[in-house]
């Protein structure tokens, strides 16, 4: 089953989406995280669903959230990395599946230790800026 949150199509069982759609509705209102921010997390969730629909042979349910193993995980990141993502996409990537889990943990619909052994990418240092002389001249 298909439904699209907040104009993004989502593709899961219905207790999936309901869990989905209470997790948006967390982020939105009591993280009270940015619409940009929603957005982009709901991207990276409706693209792991779309990624578990093709690896499970079908949409998933809160019993396959639950079952996935460490390989499931790292079998999505392998896709995303050879899809040529940025590292920094794909952080953030990991950090909603961890949120996205955490949230099913709280509301007591499924568990899943697997999670928890996601690591992410490492993220290339950024190589300071030299100040220009107008600003130099300010401090």
């Amino acid at each position: 089953m298909a439904k699209e949150i907040a104009g993004i199509n989502v593709l899961a069982r219905a207790e999936v989406i309901a869990a989905v759609e209470s997790w948006h509705r967390w982020l939105a209102h009591e993280r009270r995280a940015s619409v940009n921010t929603v957005s982009a997390y709901l991207r990276d969730l409706a693209a792991f669903f779309a990624f578990l629909t093709m690896h499970l042979g079908g949409p998933a349910s809160l019993a396959d959230l639950e079952n996935l193993r460490a390989a499931d995980f790292r079998s999505y990141l392998a896709r995303r990395a050879a899809e040529d993502r940025a590292k920094t996409s794909t952080a953030r990537a990991v950090s909603v599946l961890r949120g996205f889990f955490r949230h099913l943990e709280r509301e007591e619909l499924a568990l899943n230790g697997a999670v928890a052994s996601l690591r992410s990418p490492r993220l290339p240092r950024a190589v300071p800026r030299p100040l220009s002389q107008e600003q130099a001249s300010k401090v």
